[in-house]
């Protein structure tokens, strides 16, 4: 009974460590930049909206960074992620890339979500300011919160 207990025993063991090595690390794997190469901003997080609705596959998530610094101007946007869901529902997750370059030291940037449907109508966008700090070398925004905007698809 000891011996099949220890066998059994051994065969889970080597199980796990052969699906630890197996497992991927955990967070991206980040090259150091090439020489000369300008440094990037990351800025990642999620998207989601409380409503329990399911997304219609063909919907277009859009994440953009917007520089706010001129009053009573447009926001300029400086950088932007779309993606097309197939069945993905919220969370959804993104990453921006912006050359650290772009900022000013006394500009305001903020990320904006929004996500329209399948016909092109804006469904959900995000209504607070979600400030990004270029003095840091990345944001991480976490959940990125979207209101409704229109019912029904």
């Amino acid at each position: 009974m000891l011996v099949r207990y220890t066998q059994t025993l051994a065969l889970w063991l080597v199980a796990a460590l052969w699906l630890a090595a197996c497992a991927t690390p955990h967070g991206p794997l980040v090259d150091a930049p090439a020489p000369g190469a300008q440094a990037k901003f990351e800025i990642s997080g999620s998207v989601l909206y409380r409503e329990r609705i399911l997304l219609p596959p063909g919907s277009v998530v859009t994440v953009s960074l917007e520089d706010l610094g001129r009053a009573g101007a447009l926001p300029e946007r400086l950088a932007v992620q779309r993606l097309v869901t197939r069945g993905e529902q919220v969370p959804i997750p993104f990453v921006l890339a912006v050359p650290q370059g772009v900022f000013e030291p006394t500009g305001r940037y903020t990320l904006r979500a929004t996500i329209h449907d399948t016909g092109g109508t804006l469904r959900w966008a995000t209504d607070t300011l979600n400030l990004i700090d270029p003095r840091r070398t990345g944001a991480n925004m976490d959940r990125v919160l979207l209101i409704m905007t229109a019912m029904g698809f």
